[in-house]
């Protein structure tokens, strides 16, 4: 069974969305925001099509079992940010246009 793996990306695309955390100004982490963590996973996702936003909105709550309610208040500035870089751009402007209804 594979729990995890890693992906090589692109720099610029990479950057988007990564914030730093400091612990007792002793400990730095960087993570994903939640918007780019969801762009990172279609972007990865291999053969993945959702051409539409209604595949977009099925997808994000069958398959990956999340309430549409967790990501109405996503920052929809990350997501452009990733459509910029021409990775999936067709599949995270669904995403762009299901955020914006």
């Amino acid at each position: 069974m594979l729990f995890g793996r890693y992906v090589t990306v692109p720099e610029d695309y990479f950057q988007i969305g990564i914030r730093q955390k400091i612990v007792n100004d002793q400990y730095a982490y960087m993570f994903a925001t939640p918007e780019k963590a969801m762009c990172d996973m279609i972007v990865t996702t291999r053969n993945l099509r959702l051409q539409s936003v209604k595949a977009m909105r099925e997808y994000i709550e069958e398959d990956l079992r999340i309430d549409l309610s967790a990501i109405e208040s996503f920052d929809t500035d990350i997501i452009r940010q990733c459509i910029a870089t021409r990775k999936k751009n067709i599949e995270l402007t669904q995403l762009l246009k299901l955020l914006e209804r």
